[in-house]
């Protein structure tokens, strides 16, 4: 749809026919297809994959570097919190367990 659009920009602001403005237009987009090919090629040709893992074992100690003054802190809340959370769900998941083991138990028994 825009390659017509772009034809039909080009047919009515030169003498070209419709054919010859699509033939233009085509002959630009694989031109900047094969270009943006190259530009990735020469991208990829820079950074082989050795800096790239270089880089993250970087990026992973300046991370680690950045959080250890605050990783015992973050250790200790995320404990508490975690403990709070597992006391008030296990005990009402416990009874409902009891429950419904019992009831199965019963209808079992029932059906025998």
């Amino acid at each position: 749809m825009i390659k017509n659009d772009i034809a039909l920009a080009i047919e009515k602001k030169t003498e070209f026919s419709r054919a010859k403005s699509l033939l233009i237009v085509e002959a630009i987009l694989e031109s900047l297809k094969e270009d943006l090919a190259k530009a990735e090629q020469a991208v990829t040709a820079l950074v082989p994959e050795q800096e790239q893992r270089a880089f993250v074992a970087v990026s992973i100690d300046a991370a680690a570097i950045t959080l250890s003054p605050h990783l015992k802190s973050l250790l200790t809340g995320s404990l508490v919190v975690g403990l709070i959370a597992a006391v008030v769900c296990y005990y009402p998941t416990r009874r409902a367990v009891r429950r419904f083991q019992r009831r199965r138990r019963a209808l079992a028994l029932a059906m025998a």
